[in-house]
């Protein structure tokens, strides 16, 4: 997961926000309590056209956050909801 996470690091620090969002993916399939991951890949799914998806993660997550850390993934999900709409 470690290894995951920094190579999907390295795809959002070079704007493959696509690229990133998969190995992000695989970030959180593999240590889901691994925060940070979660919103990134959030971030990427909005950077990378992908709106829908961060807000489907974010329903899917939304319950098992803890306290300290939903507003800022509030505020992804709040972004990404604003983005799809026309």
């Amino acid at each position: 997961a470690a290894h995951s996470q920094k190579f999907a690091d390295h795809l959002f620090r070079s704007k493959e926000f696509l690229r990133a969002s998969i190995e992000y993916e695989r970030t959180c399939f593999l240590d889901s309590l691994n925060w940070s991951a979660h919103l990134k890949l959030i971030e990427s799914y909005r950077k990378s056209g992908q709106s829908q998806k961060g807000i489907d993660h974010w329903n899917n997550i939304v319950f098992k956050l803890p306290p300290e850390m939903f507003a800022n993934f509030e505020h992804q999900k709040n972004i990404c909801f604003f983005e799809e709409k026309p």
